[in-house]
């Protein structure tokens, strides 16, 4: 034996103070107690690989102690020995204990373990006397190897060949990202037990060990960064890795996406303690969720995820009707009965996704979804995905698409529908309507499928602006032409008047284009009043001084507060179309329309009829008396070269 012989032994006692040092520099990687545990006792392999180089320099005669303390030394070496591959094979086997429901099996496996170790442990403990393993001999202190020598490296061989099989085993419950972290340490850890056979001088314990401890705490480390604090579940990322090892190997699975649409007013009528406690109980629940593979839970959302059986499998049904069970019921917590609104969604894959990224695709469009109104005797909407849910997603997504070309490119079209008196008579009102073009069908594509997308994702800010600035130049033109500019109403969204900017950017698009403020309109949607109402009061106020006036749009369609909406400052109310179709003599809307457009009118309200079509509805609205109509009966809406031609100006 030579000294050489020690150099794995050196690296691995140096990898082992880095690896030390990075660990308690990031404490939050092992956050759970059974992972620092089984951290401090691979810990204790330095121990082993110190005492290995004394018992080394024994041997190697580097070193000269009496025979007892020599035989002392070499028999403590493999005790160690024994019970570093001990704590070895407990770390890879209480790794798989997180992820599999065969604990039996486990349980066994790890009582066989300890017989070996036992086993190593008597047969070292009786080589004192028999001398099967070593014995030192002559006053040079000779190391003698015994006919059982190897005996280490055979039992340490069996428990690694018993970890491959349990790898092997529990395959199907095991993580994606563990496989692809932890499933080449067999590779190596038999490798290495190899070289150590074939190389019996060599020293290879402590960097077999390590491998083993390397190996894990990449495990431990990559499923800290992509889990959840508080429950322990995977991130998004996490789960498209999970997704993308099953769609390499071709699996088919189902995607169960689980939005629970009253949790978050739950943590505030409940409490965030209590909400918290929540989220690990339904986490708790769905990870022993029998025939499930992974749980995830996308973070800032009440939604929870599962790779379970695929819709051709035959335990589907019984996964869904026990999963649309379990949140039917009450659940207990901290002394609250808590019921739930659930939206469950199946998304088979690869049938409908077809990759990672249709994946993606339909997560995000199911996730910004509001989730459908359920009567109070159904607690829980169960919808597969199928094709036709795909190819109204591809709609949405392709409707997006055109949206933000369209408003980067500064293509978005407006018309303009002109206001009427009831008696006909235009008085140079008009409404501004966004208008998006689809060019592979070549006409227009409703508001009605564009608006709500806008305002989903964010884009209704930027139409509003746009519709701003086209008024505004056809408002510029009109003055520059001698002609008596028209008033425009441009369309916002309430939520625009949650941003703090919002009056500067109406200011300073009024100022850019050098149109005076009363010449511009904004007309606010009623059923988003009631959000942030203070919010929206202050903006308005702050514009109105400046001289820009407000419309109050779709009167009758929302849910706003009548004590609320008649303090803002708004100059005219719209009628929805909703009510004059629904309006009758006599009935209950026309009684309420008589009984409410007087009191606007004395309030000082402009009272405007929106949908007017047929000359029997104009008859009805003109018996309010002085009224303004807006609908098909006097003008469809106008494109800008057209409304510009009924101003007496020239298209812009």
């Amino acid at each position: 034996m030579l000294i050489y012989h020690l150099i794995p032994e050196a690296i691995a006692l140096l990898l082992y103070f880095i690896t030390t040092i990075y660990v308690l520099g990031e404490k939050e990687i092992l956050r759970r107690s059974d992972q620092k545990r089984f951290f401090r006792v691979s810990l204790l392999t330095s121990l082993s690989i110190i005492e290995n180089f004394f018992a080394s320099f024994l041997v190697m005669g580097v070193l000269i102690f009496p025979v007892p303390v020599n035989y002392a030394m070499q028999t403590i070496y493999f005790i160690l020995i024994f019970l570093l591959e001990t704590a070895m094979f407990d770390l890879i086997m209480g790794t798989v204990r997180m992820y599999t429901p065969n604990q039996r099996r486990l349980d066994v496996e790890k009582v066989v373990a300890r017989v070996i170790a036992v086993v190593g442990i008597l047969f070292i403990l009786i080589n004192l006397r028999t001398g099967w393993i070593f014995s030192i001999r002559g006053p040079n202190q000779n190391y003698v190897r015994g006919v059982l020598n190897p005996i280490s490296a055979v039992l340490g061989s069996l428990m690694i060949i018993m970890a491959v099989s349990c790898f092997l085993f529990e395959r199907a419950y095991l993580p994606p990202q563990f496989m692809r972290i932890t499933g080449y340490m067999p590779f190596f850890a038999i490798l290495l037990m190899v070289y150590q056979l074939i190389f019996k001088n060599m020293q290879m314990t402590g960097m077999i060990s390590f491998v083993v401890t390397f190996f894990w705490l990449l495990n431990i480390s990559s499923d800290t960064m992509l889990t959840d604090n508080l429950t322990g579940l995977g991130n998004r990322k996490l789960m498209m890795s999970s997704l993308s090892y099953f769609y390499d190997r071709h699996t088919e699975l189902g995607l169960y996406v689980i939005n629970i649409s009253n949790l978050t007013k739950l943590s505030a009528d409940l409490g965030m303690r209590t909400y918290d406690n929540l989220l690990v109980d339904i986490s708790t629940k769905l990870t022993t969720f029998s025939g499930m593979k992974q749980v995830f839970r996308m973070v800032g959302k009440d939604i929870f995820v599962i790779i379970g059986p695929a819709p051709s499998d035959g335990s589907c049904n019984s996964f869904c009707g026990r999963l649309i069970d379990l949140f039917s019921d009450l659940w207990h917590i901290d002394g609250s009965d808590i019921g739930f609104k659930t939206e469950i969604t199946l998304i088979p894959c690869p049938v409908v996704a077809a990759d990672i990224d249709e994946v993606n695709f339909i997560l995000n469009y199911i996730m910004s979804m509001n989730v459908a109104k359920m009567s109070e005797s159904k607690n829980v909407n169960f919808t597969i995905c199928d094709l036709k849910m795909k190819e109204r997603i591809n709609r949405k997504e392709y409707v997006l698409q055109l949206l933000n070309e369209s408003l980067d490119n500064g293509k978005m079209r407006f018309n303009f529908q002109p206001i009427y008196r009831s008696n006909g008579e235009y008085y140079g009102y008009a409404e501004c309507l966004a208008r998006l073009w689809d060019p592979k069908l070549g006409k227009y594509i409703p508001p009605s499928e564009f608006i709500p997308i806008a305002e989903k994702e964010g884009l209704i800010g930027a139409i509003g602006r746009a519709g701003l600035e086209y008024s505004c130049k056809i408002i510029r033109n009109a003055i520059k032409s001698g002609v008596t500019p028209p008033t425009i109403s441009v369309n916002f969204s309430a939520r625009q008047f949650y941003s703090k900017n919002v009056v500067a950017v109406v200011l300073d698009v009024l100022q850019q284009y050098e149109v005076p403020a009363q010449y511009i309109k904004i007309e606010i949607t009623e059923s988003y009043l009631i959000e942030n109402y203070d919010v929206v009061k202050r903006a308005m106020v702050q514009l109105v001084e400046s001289g820009v006036g407000f419309y109050l749009d779709d009167f009758g369609s929302g849910y706003a507060s009548i004590s609320k909406y008649v303090n803002l400052p708004f100059e005219c109310i719209k009628f929805d179309h909703s009510m004059l179709m629904s309006a009758r003599p006599n009935n209950k809307t026309d009684i309420f329309l008589r009984a409410i457009v007087p009191c606007f009118k004395d309030l000082g309200f402009r009272i405007i009829f929106e949908g007017v079509e047929k000359s029997d509805s104009l008859s009805y609205v003109n018996s309010f008396g002085n009224v303004f109509v807006q609908g098909y009966y006097f003008s469809v809406p106008l494109k800008s070269a057209d409304f510009c031609s009924l101003i007496g100006i020239g298209e812009i």
